[in-house]
């Protein structure tokens, strides 16, 4: 449920805060082309990663995909440039916003299907909760601030998807019974 949290606010805080930073750390004058590159990314995305699921368990997604952000990320900060930002908005895209919302939903109602609507409403709270909070907490902060508020959030989301495939085995059993 925790992922619905930190996988809302990755693509969130890009999506509304990297022009920003592309503006103040690049000194890009009109980065409106980012939203174009992640659009693309997106949409990309999507299609990629829903041929993905009948081959690849969804619960590898929740770990892997905030992993990608997160190096992406960590890459936008070190190395700030026009084509770098072009390429973390394509990849923030899709593996931010690619589908991982509606992938940590589909896992939490394989782990807890008795309860699905509830799992569901809860993953769904928590993403609404992010966005208020998060977005409202990144408007007193500088660019690079909130990339690096970004880079823990994710790496937070990695971290609770790497626990969620270590335990993915037993929770699922429990679940069944």
């Amino acid at each position: 449920i925790l992922i619905g949290f930190t996988c809302t606010g990755t693509f969130q805080l890009w999506l509304n805060c990297a022009q920003n930073f592309a503006k103040d750390v690049v000194g890009w004058a009109e980065p409106q082309s980012m939203q174009s590159f992640y659009a693309i990314g997106t949409m990309i995305g999507l299609v990629i990663t829903a041929l993905l699921t009948s081959k690849i368990k969804d619960v590898r997604f929740v770990m892997i995909y905030p992993a990608v952000c997160a190096l992406m990320m960590v890459a936008v900060l070190m190395a700030p440039s026009q084509g770098i930002l072009k390429v973390g908005a394509f990849v923030l895209g899709w593996f931010g916003a690619g589908g991982l919302l509606q992938i940590a939903t589909s896992v939490c109602n394989m782990l807890f299907p008795k309860i699905k609507g509830t799992v569901t409403a809860l993953v769904m709270i928590a993403s609404s909760l992010c966005n208020y909070t998060l977005l409202t907490a990144a408007a007193s902060m500088t660019p690079s601030g909130v990339m690096i508020m970004n880079i823990v959030l994710t790496a937070v989301g990695t971290l609770l998807g790497v626990f969620v495939n270590m335990n993915y085995k037993k929770m699922l059993e429990a679940a069944e019974k």
